[in-house]
């Protein structure tokens, strides 16, 4: 891991302006300069796209770089959720993403174990994020993603 801060961090969505917590982290577990990711979730909202075509977007770049993302979302309300993560991340550190601590939004954060900080890429240092609140439903969700590389089809036995 290459720990690193956001190159971005005026994010305030509810006044058209995107950080790009997202990129860094994906930096982070790749080990690279946060520049030489791009800012797929603040690229995708200048588009007029939703987060949907930022997951995509990133999941082909991540693809030709031999990487895969593997993203989860996982109620915060299942009380065994800390444990269940633990024993799905097998001790690699993973993007977790909740409820920003100063805007509407999300914010993603370098987790390891059960839901522990690493690295906050706003903050430099270790943040714990609240689940996120679907405004829709009132359900509070983290979001996980690993980023791995696949083992190839032929491989396997």
């Amino acid at each position: 891991m290459k720990l690193q801060k956001q190159l971005i961090l005026d994010h305030n969505p509810e006044q058209g302006r995107h950080g790009d917590c997202y990129r860094t982290c994906i930096a982070i577990l790749l080990g690279v300069d946060a520049a030489d990711v791009p800012n797929f979730t603040g690229d995708a909202v200048e588009a007029g796209l939703g987060q949907d075509a930022a997951d995509l977007a990133a999941q082909a770049w991540l693809t030709e770089r031999g990487y895969r993302a593997i993203q989860m979302t996982v109620s915060a309300e299942f009380s065994g959720i800390g444990k269940w993560i633990e024993k799905a991340a097998a001790g690699m550190p993973y993007i977790l993403a909740g409820q920003s601590p100063r805007y509407s939004s999300c914010h993603c954060v370098i987790a390891r174990g059960a839901l522990e900080p690493v690295w906050c890429p706003s903050e430099g240092r270790p943040v714990m994020l609240e689940a996120w609140r679907d405004p829709a439903s009132e359900a509070h969700f983290y979001f996980i993603e690993f980023i791995v590389r696949p083992v190839a089809a032929e491989a396997m036995p």
